[in-house]
């Protein structure tokens, strides 16, 4: 039986496939739970619910995410070099 151990180039390649495909999965079931909440719907609805409002809108909630990214990450940065600054 083959190891994908002795391929390092081959195992790189199914590392970034799944990351992407769980990238792509996770943008576009991230609106689930507010169908849970606001619909009361199942877990299998809401997901469902979520896939047909992302549908065709995947690099718009791709680039959402990062912004959002951005404004969460920029300024925990910011204050993780400021305490690096500042302390003693």
């Amino acid at each position: 039986m083959t190891r994908f151990d002795d391929y390092p180039n081959i195992q790189t390649l199914l590392e970034n496939i799944a990351a992407l495909l769980t990238l792509y999965i996770a943008l576009r079931i991230m609106f689930f739970i507010t169908f849970v909440v606001d619909d009361q719907s199942g877990a299998f609805e809401s997901i469902r619910q979520s896939f047909q409002l992302t549908k065709g809108y995947f690099f718009k909630v791709l680039i959402m995410l990062c912004i959002i990214l951005l404004f969460i990450a920029l300024p925990a940065a910011l204050s993780g070099m400021m305490d690096l600054a500042l302390s003693p």
